[in-house]
């Protein structure tokens, strides 16, 4: 358990380095399959509870909100909204 707290820990002072509030913009072309893979890992590491995930333990509720929306906006550009909401449903 030390581990994890120490991994944690680790995160959480990267995610305090200089810079990393500066934004970027993004212009890269993706398959609807990797738009899919993408929303699906990000859904994935912001809910899974499983302790070797990181991830949910150092976002904030900003952050998330931030991630879901940029989720968001990959499924529509890849028009995969229903899709995946048919896919939710599923699982």
């Amino acid at each position: 358990m030390g581990g994890m707290k120490e991994s944690t820990e680790f995160y959480d002072l990267i995610l305090l380095s200089p810079g990393l509030d500066a934004q970027i913009k993004l212009d890269s072309r993706i398959t609807c399959r990797t738009a899919l893979f993408l929303v699906i890992a990000l859904e994935y590491g912001m809910t899974s509870a499983e302790a070797s995930n990181p991830l949910k333990k150092i976002l904030s509720e900003e952050d998330q909100g931030i991630l879901k929306a940029l989720a968001g906006e990959v499924l529509q550009r890849a028009k995969l909204q229903a899709f995946y909401e048919k896919l939710r449903k599923l699982a």
